[in-house]
């Protein structure tokens, strides 16, 4: 399935899964400095709380 055909689905950059030891725990959303610097900034976020 292409998740871009779902008409009900609105895919935008800035969005990390959070793992802790391998299991999915969480997500991060980071939104309104454009898609290419709210995704660099969700993982710089993502990397930092996973070093923690």
């Amino acid at each position: 399935m292409n998740l871009n055909t779902i008409e009900s689905l609105l895919l935008l950059a800035g969005g990390q899964p959070l793992y802790y030891e391998g299991a999915l725990v969480g997500a991060i959303g980071i939104s309104g400095a454009g898609p290419e610097l709210d995704q660099a900034l969700a993982e710089q976020a993502n990397t930092f709380l996973t070093n923690l």
